[in-house]
């Protein structure tokens, strides 16, 4: 019945303090998110996407990002990139929706 799936679920919740994070705003071109108004978003992002656009109010430094792949547990290298009028994550190959975790990162 693939109840690692519940564990994987069950990790990802612990990891990143879920209950403490909240609904609301628009921070993405589509899916659902999750956040901490300190810098962390933890976005749903469907199957049919082939990228996801998200928003932030930080105006300068990077945003860092890793894919989770509800299916493997597995977690993707981060991806670093400058903040941009549009930013936008290219979701990785696969079959099934996914998380995407972002941070930022205060310029130096």
């Amino acid at each position: 019945p693939k109840l690692e799936y519940y564990r994987y679920m069950s990790e990802l919740v612990a990891k990143y303090h879920i209950s403490g994070l909240k609904a609301g705003g628009k921070r993405s071109n589509s899916g659902f998110s999750l956040h901490n108004d300190d810098g962390l978003t933890l976005y749903y992002v469907p199957k049919e996407n082939e990228h996801i656009g998200v928003k932030t109010d930080a105006k300068t430094g990077s945003l860092v990002g890793t894919w989770f792949n509800p299916f493997t547990g597995e977690y993707s290298d981060l991806v670093r990139q400058k903040i941009t009028q549009w930013p936008s994550f290219e979701v990785p190959p696969g079959d099934g929706f996914r998380i995407l975790i972002v941070t930022v990162e205060p310029e130096n």
